[in-house]
């Protein structure tokens, strides 16, 4: 499970990065064509199955796009319903 969340929060930082420098961003698929280094570069990665992976990767995907989607009023509420999920 903590590789999971490490995993998430590793692929939120990447996508934060390139919204900062103003870039397009990046997609999930692209996330998900890196996880072959990823694999290769962790060991700890390697042992989870590939389905989860890409399950964990699409979560954050539609999260992140609920949020940077939403107006900026609505953004509060839905950061305190993604808190309160947890």
């Amino acid at each position: 499970m903590w590789r999971c969340c490490r995993l998430s929060s590793c692929a939120l930082e990447q996508r934060n990065a390139w919204w900062r420098r103003g870039g397009p961003g990046i997609t999930r698929f692209q996330q998900e064509a890196e996880l072959r280094e990823l694999r290769a570069a962790f060991v700890e990665y390697a042992t989870l199955h590939s389905q989860v992976v890409q399950d964990v990767l699409a979560r954050l995907g539609r999260t992140y796009r609920t949020v940077i989607d939403e107006p900026l009023s609505d953004r509060g509420s839905i950061i305190c319903t993604l808190i309160d999920r947890r």
